[in-house]
């Protein structure tokens, strides 16, 4: 199969976004052929099989690439949400990182303000 006439990438058919990690390409490889072993699926075999392929060392993935290199416009809402879902995460751990400094600073600020009467007073004396 010729991945140049498809409109289809080898990485869609093993459910991946354009990476160069062939671990991640292996897994998905294998993760697929439970769905389609070859005795019960042939065509979805060879159609996993041909992506994989395709896929199969650094270079051939590089060169994919290079050769269907992805349009910007299409990519740049994915990556707008995962940046704003990740400043959003941020923003919540400082808010919440500053809510605990105001207690701690309001907790050390009343114990500057305490004396060893109150102290024992309360604590009872030992």
């Amino acid at each position: 199969m010729s991945w140049d006439d498809s409109d289809e990438s080898p990485f869609a058919v093993l459910g991946l976004a354009p990476t160069l990690d062939l671990a991640a390409i292996k897994r998905a490889y294998f993760a697929l052929l439970t769905k389609h072993p070859p005795h019960q699926d042939q065509e979805g075999f060879k159609r996993i099989r041909a992506a994989y392929e395709a896929l199969g060392s650094f270079g051939q993935v590089a060169a994919f690439l290079l050769r269907h290199a992805p349009d910007p416009a299409v990519e740049l809402p994915t990556y707008r949400e995962r940046h704003d879902a990740a400043l959003a995460q941020a923003q919540r751990l400082a808010a919440a990182h500053a809510e605990k400094a105001a207690a701690s600073t309001c907790f050390a600020e009343g114990l500057l303000h305490i004396d060893l009467d109150t102290l024992l007073a309360r604590f009872g004396s030992t």
